[in-house]
């Protein structure tokens, strides 16, 4: 089954929702829906994870869970060192992590939340006076597609380097801005391409 098809949740009804190794819990009740979730890294059941409610819903049924980008830019660290010749470019893949957001479609659509399907950490990047607050996310440095590890709740990304220089360059992070991505899904799977810039 598609994970990114509607669903309908009727009153006094339920629904599991999976991507990957998270899990997301639904339950509905008359004017209210209960939601609760478990991120890939974390343990637990569904007993025993955080619920959050809404109250004031006249009516629950089609809930729609759209993938999306990180709110943060992604500082992505090779899990070695990548060496790239002096005056060339290699073009290679990442895997960056997804959120999920949990639409309630009808007469008036409405956005309950956005949350990180997978632990991800926070990490600085820059200086103190201009740097920012970003994700730190390994990067498994493929060479191809296939090179990737299979994680359904991980948006696939083409990455170019590009050294000008005369000496070797060594990549031991990067700082990745998700705002300049554009998310698109096909194939079973969810990818990023550059925004075009509006001419």
């Amino acid at each position: 089954m598609d994970p990114w098809l509607g669903f309908e949740l009727e009153a006094e009804g339920s629904h599991r929702w999976e991507m990957g190794e998270a899990r997301v819990w639904l339950q509905a009740r008359e004017g209210e829906l209960a939601v609760a979730m478990l991120r890939e890294g974390e343990t637990g059941t569904e007993e025993e994870v955080e619920w959050k409610r809404w109250t004031g819903i006249e009516k629950i049924g089609t809930v729609r869970m759209v993938p999306t980008f990180p709110d943060r830019p992604l500082v992505l660290r090779p899990t070695s060192n990548v060496m790239v010749s002096p005056n060339r470019t290699v073009a290679m893949f990442a895997a960056l992590p997804m959120d999920v957001k949990m639409i309630l479609e009808g007469d008036q659509e409405l956005d309950l939340w956005t949350e990180h399907t997978k632990v991800v950490s926070n990490t600085w990047f820059g200086d103190t006076a201009t740097g920012e607050l970003c994700y730190s996310v390994p990067w498994v440095e493929a060479l191809t597609l296939a090179d990737l590890p299979e994680h359904p709740n991980r948006i696939i990304c083409p990455v170019s380097i590009r050294n000008t220089s005369r000496d070797v360059l060594t990549v031991q992070r990067f700082c990745l801005r998700v705002e300049h991505l554009r998310l698109y899904q096909g194939g079973g799977v969810c990818g990023a391409t550059r925004s075009q810039s509006p001419s």
